[in-house]
């Protein structure tokens, strides 16, 4: 019957909280059930803090070597790990100084399908591999660890809970890694599976479209896999459909909130790659943007709409067709052809007409949603210098460049310039706007 905490936030980061779990642990460590329950509250505080403790960590390698041969203790103990190794470098670096990253490379090459162990191992994999360069080296030159997530997760792509934490385990293994970008390609080939397995859940949703876009972000070869095996389609109609749901409630964090990981999917996906950009405008993308950019600012949450309203610019810019390459023309089903220029043969279906993402973005009045979100934001750099890009890239269309000037982006950019003097970086994208919707073109190039 007590009240709850004034401030979740800092109960979770009080240090004394962190000692009483540990002497806890310390205390009842030979005890099975009371091994795992404490485990399971460190975890809850690892997700929800930025503590380091490290004496924890000490004792977690413990519990895992007096537990060696109980599964369900263990699945809490590696959990632990991972949430721990997540929340602060410090964690990290001592777990992965006391070779927690090869217990679960060994506890995943051991795993068994059924077994609940999975339920521990995954989140320890993507705890200790997020924003770790070393971890990720570290599981890139193991024989067997990517293979191995990427076999359970193809093979158990209906359970719930190994969707969510293999997605992300695929995510910190990914990101800004390269290598494993390449190692875990063939996770592409299933993602649409997993989100058409999962397209009711949002939890799932939110970290399949996290993975979508660390997999294809800087990644041309996961852009056209992921493109040819209808992602392209089930991420931008699966958006749709709980649209109502997501649009017109509070965002709660960037990474709970799977609208933000949606575009944030859509704008990698879409970048440099016609035919991935021609796939997505076909099944709403532009659509899911225009109504995101018409979106009406609400009170309390608004660090996370500027950091909203920056990504759905940016992927306005990339859904525009300016690279130069063969025509993608869509069928009348959402599969396209499964071999994309530049990997295999190109061999078009029977089409509809072209898709035109410009002619979209016209039809859903981009030019006064730019121009008056712009506005709204005008002393948020980051906001501003992706809305310049995508007005450049909107611009190379004569009949959008006319529009944008009826609604008056010239007198945006002004502004701009005023109060913008000293970003040079945002200045550059500024004056490509205007050096575009300045230029005397005579034909649009993409309406």
């Amino acid at each position: 019957g007590g009240s709850a905490h004034p401030n979740p936030k800092d109960f979770y980061n009080d240090v004394s909280n962190w000692d009483i779990l540990s002497a806890a642990l310390r205390t009842h460590s030979q005890k099975a059930p009371q091994t795992r329950w404490i485990c399971a509250a460190l975890s809850a505080f690892g997700d929800r803090s930025t503590v380091a403790h490290l004496d924890t960590c000490d004792l977690l390698i413990a519990c895992y070597q007096q537990h060696a041969r109980e599964d369900n203790v263990l699945q809490r103990v590696v959990h632990a790990m991972g949430a721990l190794a997540k929340c602060n470098k410090e964690n990290n670096t001592k777990l992965t100084r006391l070779k927690a990253c090869e217990v679960v490379e060994q506890l995943l090459a051991d795993y068994t399908e059924g077994n609940v162990i999975i339920f521990g191992i995954l989140p320890a994999i993507s705890g200790l591999a997020k924003d770790s360069p070393d971890n990720q080296i570290r599981f890139h030159e193991s024989p067997s660890l990517c293979r191995n997530v990427a076999k359970v997760l193809y093979n158990e792509l209906e359970s719930k809970l190994i969707s969510q934490y293999g997605c992300s385990a695929v995510t910190s293994l990914v990101t800004a890694c390269q290598k494993n970008q390449l190692k875990l390609s063939n996770v592409c080939t299933y993602v649409a599976d997993i989100i058409n397995a999962h397209k009711n859940d949002i939890e799932v949703l939110t970290e399949a479209f996290r993975m979508t876009s660390a997999l294809s972000h800087d990644n041309i070869t996961n852009r056209n896999k992921l493109g040819a095996n209808d992602a392209c389609y089930h991420v931008p109609v699966t958006l749709q459909n709980h649209f109502s749901n997501l649009i017109f409630n509070p965002l709660f964090d960037l990474k709970h909130s799977m609208l933000y990981w949606a575009v944030r999917a859509i704008g990698d996906l879409a970048a440099n790659n016609p035919n991935n950009q021609s796939k997505l405008g076909a099944h709403g993308a532009c659509e899911c943007l225009l109504r995101i950019l018409h979106r009406e600012v609400n009170d309390g949450d608004a660090e996370l709409e500027k950091h909203l309203f920056a990504v759905t610019f940016w992927a306005i810019g990339n859904m525009v067709n300016l690279a130069k390459g063969p025509e993608m023309m869509v069928d009348e089903r959402h599969q396209s052809s499964k071999s994309l220029a530049g990997v295999g043969n190109f061999i078009p279906l029977p089409t509809k007409k072209h898709v035109k993402n410009s002619a979209k973005f016209m039809n859903g009045n981009v030019a006064e949603a730019t121009v008056q979100a712009t506005m709204r934001f005008i002393d948020e750099g980051s906001i501003v210098l992706w809305a310049c890009r995508a007005i450049t890239n909107l611009c190379k269309s004569y009949k959008l460049k006319v529009n944008f000037q009826q609604k008056g982006v010239n007198e945006l950019l002004e502004v701009v310039f005023s109060r913008h003097a000293n970003n040079t970086e945002l200045l550059e994208w500024a004056t490509m706007a205007k050096d575009t919707i300045q230029s005397q073109s005579s034909k649009a190039p993409l309406i």
